[in-house]
């Protein structure tokens, strides 16, 4: 999903946020509070997944995100090494500089020869071929890596997308929107709504929990006026609905769809918050998408927060916020709230032992 500039611009925390700062304060500290920006990878699954989210809810914005190829004409190393030749383009030329070269510039050979250090530096940074000569390096990269570069170009800031996905992503979504459960459900969508029933495309949603400001943009909601409920969707791809299940524990799915639900009422009072749901779509298993709903007992689980099996505690993003709280009022972001306060991490399993054989009954919770 891209965002909007005003969405991206708001300084407040998204679930996303919530989530490197779970598995990474040094990187969140880096990105959220000092605003040093990684770089977008974008990777071919990340596409497909992108894809078919925006033939469902924004079709029309199609052509203006995708750029179609039938193949990339460079693979693997090489393709890496061209990405970073584009990368260090734009960072010497500017963010905009493929909308100011002329159509002469264009010329493939001309913009490959314009920089053989900068070739250089791109061959160097992805360690390509290190047992032939540097000329002959360059001479490779600006002969065969001619047409790749050539689509980055045509490109822009389009996401480039091959062939096969694009076929793949229009017969998945097709499949999806005449499948005899989604595709009743998801009516409304299909005819953009009716009399009664708003579909909610990418909805912005903005809130507050204590002193924190909170943002969140939903894939898609089905706003029933007849009923006053809100129906929020999240669209998910994955290899198999298996794999998804999977990913909906090591991801943290779970805390996504309660910090969107607590969003949701924020921004619609007066109505009811259905159950929060999630569109799987299955890419390489030749299942059936299928819809997963989330449990109220769920949704409170992964607001307030639970224990494990293991006695592990797994935090909800209300926890979260607070323990957020806590850094940027001290300012400590070395190391995590419990760290600065046990200086250790407990690691648990699963195996059940009688606390009388215990030295230590005090463990470290986190």
């Amino acid at each position: 999903m891209r965002h909007s500039k005003e969405y991206e611009d708001n300084p407040a925390i998204s679930q996303s946020d919530l989530k490197t700062f779970e598995e990474n304060i040094v990187l969140f500290h880096k990105e959220k509070i000092l605003g040093v920006k990684a770089d977008e990878v974008r990777a071919d699954h990340f596409d497909l997944g992108n894809l078919i989210d925006t033939i469902l809810i924004e079709p029309d914005l199609k052509t203006s995100l995708y750029y179609v190829v039938t193949d990339y004409k460079a693979a693997g190393k090489m393709r890496d090494v061209i990405d970073t030749l584009f990368k260090l383009c734009k960072e010497q030329y500017g963010k905009t500089w493929i909308d100011e070269i002329t159509e002469r510039e264009k010329n493939v050979a001309t913009m490959l020869d314009l920089d053989t250090d900068m070739i250089k530096k791109a061959i160097e940074a992805n360690a390509w071929q290190n047992n032939w000569k540097m000329d002959t390096r360059i001479t490779k990269i600006q002969e065969e890596g001619a047409n790749y570069w050539g689509q980055l170009l045509e490109a822009g800031t389009r996401y480039m997308i091959g062939l096969d996905n694009w076929n793949l992503a229009h017969d998945k979504a097709t499949d999806l929107l005449e499948d005899e459960f989604i595709g009743r459900e998801l009516k409304a969508l299909k005819d953009g709504g009716n009399n009664n029933q708003e579909v909610l495309r990418h909805p912005a949603l903005y809130g507050k929990f204590r002193n924190m400001q909170l943002k969140g943009e939903l894939d898609f909601a089905i706003k029933d006026d007849e009923h006053m409920t809100i129906y929020p969707w999240d669209t998910k791809s994955a290899k198999s609905l298996a794999r998804f299940v999977s990913n909906y524990y090591k991801f943290r799915y779970g805390r996504q769809g309660a910090f969107y639900t607590e969003l949701l009422k924020q921004n619609f009072p007066g109505y009811k918050i259905a159950p929060f749901q999630f569109l799987v779509i299955p890419t390489d298993s030749e299942e059936n998408p299928e819809k997963f709903t989330m449990s109220e007992s769920e949704i409170y689980a992964h607001t307030e927060g639970y224990d494990s099996r293991n006695g592990y505690h797994i935090k909800g993003w209300k926890e979260l916020i607070i323990d957020m709280e806590w850094h940027i009022e001290v300012n400590q972001w070395r190391h995590k709230r419990e760290y600065y306060k046990a200086g250790t991490n407990v690691l648990k399993s699963d195996a059940t032992v009688d606390p009388a054989l215990l030295v230590e009954a005090d463990e470290v919770m986190f």
